[in-house]
């Protein structure tokens, strides 16, 4: 991995996914095809001196209420895009009881 000012100019802007709460792969599957998500750009070159770590903190603590981060990828440079973090969508909804 290269130093701070590398990363920061290799990514030409950053893009964040949110997901809403509940959200689970079977929403992928809905006619809407960004139902329940959200997504974010920022150009790299808007931002003060900072690291890819840095960015995905700050989308952690900037996700919107209701929503989860679910992606933060550095686009622009090379590689053209860079997957900073991921998370896996639940394949069902676990905050749901089942019935007795």
């Amino acid at each position: 991995m290269g130093t701070a000012t590398q990363e920061v100019i290799s990514a030409v802007f950053y893009e964040t996914t949110y997901r809403i709460d509940g959200y689970t792969l079977a929403d992928a599957f809905r006619p809407q095809p960004d139902w329940g998500t959200m997504r974010f750009r920022v150009s790299a070159s808007e931002l003060p001196e900072h690291t890819d770590q840095d960015v995905v903190d700050a989308a952690r603590k900037g996700a919107p209420v209701g929503y989860w981060l679910q992606r933060v990828e550095a686009i622009g440079g090379d590689p053209h895009i860079r997957e900073l973090m991921s998370v896996s969508v639940p394949v069902a909804n676990t905050t749901q009881k089942q019935p007795a």
